[in-house]
């Protein structure tokens, strides 16, 4: 069973067609907030994140909720960018946080009550460009975790 959470209706009402499409019946879309989960205490064996944490305001609140809704020795694993200074993104691109450090990532998930904490740094790039033409590249890091 897969909860795939959004706080867009609009993008869980794509993903359950495009589940259709594929004949997947194990995916349920959950509207919710990474900060403030709609789920169960300790009910999930793991939770994957990709590329959305810096579109949540209080994003150590959310690493928060992850361990809370993770089951005992349950796994997490964050991708997200490392920190930049396109300003620009927080406008148009809706971000709240202009990536984030490895240092940052690491306090939140060992404040968190996680173990096994490992960050690594990809060789993976994002691209990026405002409407006025100014420019970001940043990394991309893989955060992994266990409650």
């Amino acid at each position: 069973m897969v909860f795939s959470v959004d706080n867009s209706r609009n993008m869980l009402k794509e993903l359950k067609e495009e589940a259709l499409k594929r004949n997947l019946k194990n995916i349920y879309p959950l509207n919710s907030s990474l900060d403030n989960l709609t789920l169960f205490d300790e009910s999930l064996d793991a939770v994957f994140i990709n590329m959305a944490l810096h579109h949540i305001k209080d994003a150590k609140k959310a690493i928060n909720e992850m361990y809370r809704v993770l089951k005992k020795s349950g796994k997490l694993v964050i991708s997200d960018v490392t920190e930049h200074n396109g300003e620009w993104a927080r406008e148009e691109m809706f971000d709240e946080w202009l990536g984030f450090s490895n240092d940052t990532i690491y306090a939140w998930l060992k404040e968190a009550k996680f173990t096994d904490i490992n960050i690594e740094n990809t060789d993976l790039r994002c691209k990026g460009y405002s409407s006025k033409g100014e420019y970001t590249e940043t990394g991309i890091f893989i955060a992994a975790a266990t409650k």
